[in-house]
């Protein structure tokens, strides 16, 4: 009994020590359920293929997990390591790229979510609750988001391409990350500033890409990267 315990408890703290997961990184079930995540090791190659396309209905917004900014942390646990995280906050706490919903239904604007005391994730002690902050930017300043909020996961159906002046790249389709209430489309960006990748967002017409950084908001019109489609 206490052998049987005693291996219980280490696969809870060690994900490698689980049976992987079919989905490996890609999988969005660990996001949403926690017993799924913490069944599974999610910490390995996808052994089976799940792209994500382009919707049939043109809308090209990809898959997003919809969420409250209340998520609860535990769902991430097994779901990644932070060392595999593209984006990162000013201190280098793990980000993600978002969409935030306005309660009208009508305007949305690509954001980031950080995850801040993301060190205590996996302390089996859980002395500190890892939590979700999420961002958006306007009129020259970063506030936190207190609506819903949808965190897009990237596939092997998408790409990066770099980009400058406010222009998306020729030819191709990108994710698209929001739109305005006026109506215009709002895509996701990404940014080096400070040694940091911040996710932001882009549009021809606001003339360069725009990400938020401590509190300000960050206007780039030289290289950026665009999410497109392949």
């Amino acid at each position: 009994m206490h052998q049987r315990q005693t291996d219980e408890v280490l696969r809870m703290l060690s994900p490698t020590l689980r049976p992987d997961c079919p989905k490996g990184t890609s999988c969005q079930d660990a996001i949403v359920d926690y017993r799924h995540a913490t069944h599974f090791n999610h910490i390995c190659l996808p052994t089976i293929s799940q792209p994500l396309q382009a919707p049939s209905d043109g809308t090209g917004e990809g898959g997003r997990v919809i969420m409250k900014t209340t998520v609860e942390v535990k769902t991430f646990r097994a779901g990644f390591l932070p060392d595999q995280v593209t984006f990162r906050d000013r201190d280098g706490q793990p980000s993600f790229i978002v969409t935030c919903y306005d309660s009208d239904g009508v305007a949305a604007t690509p954001g980031k979510a950080t995850l801040w005391d993301w060190e205590w994730l996996n302390n089996a002690r859980n002395q500190i609750r890892p939590h979700f902050d999420v961002y958006y930017t306007m009129k020259g300043y970063e506030y936190r988001w207190r609506g819903k909020f949808g965190m897009l996961n990237e596939t092997e159906s998408m790409e990066w391409v770099r980009c400058q002046h406010g222009r998306i790249p020729d030819g191709r389709t990108p994710v698209i990350g929001g739109k305005t209430k006026e109506g215009t489309t709002l895509h996701h960006a990404a940014v080096w500033w400070q040694t940091r990748r911040i996710p932001g967002k882009v549009n021809p017409d606001l003339g360069r890409a725009i990400i938020g950084f401590n509190g300000r908001e960050i206007k780039v019109t030289g290289g950026y990267d665009v999410l497109c489609w392949k």
